[in-house]
């Protein structure tokens, strides 16, 4: 009956082309899951076998058939020659195609959400584009969005059941009902720099003037009311703060005069160098630990589909792993995005080697930190933030791999 099933996909994988109908005559308690499964199994028994040489008769059957199925002029119906049975042989030609098919129907398609650039945004896309989420089973569709408020949004909203986003935006979205936990925490520390036009040589020459953020209450937002406050002057009153874009338009903001300074990622540095902006404050000499760019998980895969959210965790992993210890793939990455010179880009990795964890299981203080770095958050009491994350993805992925 098994074998039946998986004789059915295959068939039904050829009669998908135009003028043909599916099949169908198995029993109705035929259970297209199962038969995948089986599948998967029977194929990893049948590469066992593809060690040793088939006979002679059997690679002219096999090719025969291949070469019938893929339009060639040979349609003979096979026969038994010389009063041999054939079957076990013809069944092995159509289980070497239904095997590749079955492979490729395994892949389980996710749409992903991602915002920002820099490490996290670009040790994503580096996985996605080497296949470690394909290793994984997932084909995913990676959608960018300007902000964490809108990842929140579509998370939410269902067209996408995860993203990597900032963690101030996904706290302020599940303190209001946002159905979803952080997963991954994979930069647990400040890492921006604040970055001033022509002229400003230091934070107090900052009072009175224009500071661009992505969108009001966006880590942004939050990062730059941070740093002014450091600064000993007060965000409403001594600046003003302007909504702009990411760090890509906030830096041609800086560029055109448009604002006086901004909070950018460190792979944009190399952009506001040449544009004659100067670094007036590094982050990073903050030392506390800070959840800031994180991973998060609609409820409905957490709960109903873990194996699909740790597929991600393992690919995503995988990439950052090769990432962090095979520049020779890594680089030539930032080389095709950043289009900067050969130092810069050493300056890119070397910034996303020094930020990026790996080893991104989520923790209470770097998230209790972030929560209380929102002004509306901080005033609620009696809020267990471990609700709000689950470490198990990762922490099973990492025990696997040690």
């Amino acid at each position: 009956m098994k074998l039946a099933q998986l004789f059915e996909k295959f068939i039904d994988s050829l009669t998908s082309k135009p003028g043909f109908h599916p099949a169908s005559f198995l029993p109705p308690q035929y259970h297209p899951d199962e038969a995948v499964a089986e599948g998967s199994h029977f194929c990893n028994k049948l590469e066992s076998l593809d060690s040793s040489p088939p006979a002679q008769n059997d690679i002219q059957l096999i090719f025969t058939l291949r070469h019938s199925l893929q339009g060639g002029k040979e349609v003979t119906p096979l026969r038994p020659v010389r009063g041999k049975d054939l079957s076990s042989i013809v069944l092995i030609g159509i289980l070497f195609f239904a095997c590749a098919q079955t492979t490729r129907a395994q892949l389980i398609p996710l749409n992903f959400v991602y915002t920002g650039s820099g490490s996290q945004s670009d040790a994503l896309k580096f996985s996605y584009e080497a296949g470690f989420f394909k290793k994984h089973g997932l084909d995913m569709t990676m959608l960018y969005v300007t902000s964490g408020v809108t990842t929140s949004q579509t998370i939410v909203s269902g067209a996408a059941l995860a993203a990597t986003t900032t963690a101030t935006d996904a706290l302020r979205a599940m303190a209001a009902g946002a159905p979803m936990k952080i997963i991954m925490v994979n930069i647990d520390q400040f890492q921006h720099l604040f970055v001033a036009r022509p002229g400003i040589k230091g934070p107090q020459e900052m009072k009175g003037k224009k500071i661009a953020v992505s969108r009001y209450g966006a880590f942004s937002d939050i990062q730059t009311r941070f740093v002014v406050r450091q600064w000993g002057m007060d965000p409403d009153k001594d600046v003003q703060i302007l909504q702009i874009g990411n760090s890509a338009a906030r830096s041609a903001a800086l560029a055109s005069g448009g604002v006086d300074g901004a909070i950018v990622t460190p792979a944009f540095v190399p952009f506001a160098r040449n544009a004659g902006l100067d670094i007036i404050f590094d982050l990073s000499t903050i030392k506390t630990k800070f959840a800031s760019q994180i991973m998060v998980a609609h409820d409905q895969l957490v709960r109903e589909r873990p194996a699909v959210l740790k597929a991600i965790a393992a690919g995503f992993l995988d990439g950052i792993r090769n990432w962090k210890t095979r520049p020779e793939v890594a680089k030539p990455f930032i080389r095709k995005y950043y289009k900067v010179s050969e130092s810069d880009i050493d300056s890119i990795y070397a910034d996303t080697n020094r930020f990026l964890r790996s080893e991104p299981t989520p923790e209470l203080e770097g998230i209790q930190n972030a929560w209380e770095s929102i002004p509306e958050l901080r005033a609620k009491s009696g809020v267990d933030l471990r609700k709000f994350f689950d470490a198990r993805f990762v922490t099973e992925v990492l025990a696997e791999t040690r």
